[in-house]
């Protein structure tokens, strides 16, 4: 690795803490967490600003990995934050939406509804 890899990540990092430290000062003057304490050190707080989970009356204040079983296969799952995080901040997904197919069920079950669009007159 690189000097200017090594600086990059740093960089990186102090931009993700600094965005983590934003997104935890909105929380707590909206009043939905009392301290930074109230965020896991492991989670992502949510952001406010481009959350789909803003305009719920209380909305969660970050995201962390939620455990399932896959409703198709049985599988165990993990729905990991940063997944969450993409779902409802950059997709703007519905905020009452949650995981419960494992990806290969989710690709199946996708190429399914494409091949009946397809096949319709």
């Amino acid at each position: 690795m690189t000097f200017a890899d090594k600086k990059n990540i740093k960089l990186r990092l102090r931009l993700l803490n600094e965005q983590r430290l934003t997104r935890i000062r909105k929380l707590i003057e909206r009043g939905l967490i009392e301290s930074e304490k109230d965020v896991p050190e492991h989670a992502i707080p949510v952001d406010l600003d481009s959350s789909s989970l803003a305009d719920l009356i209380l909305p969660p204040a970050y995201y962390e990995d939620i455990e399932y079983d896959c409703v198709e296969c049985g599988t165990h799952e993990t729905w990991r934050a940063e997944t969450q995080q993409y779902y409802f901040e950059v997709l703007k997904a519905s905020p009452y939406s949650q995981a419960v197919r494992c990806p290969n069920c989710q690709a199946t079950r996708k190429r399914s509804i494409q091949q009946n669009q397809q096949n319709k007159p």
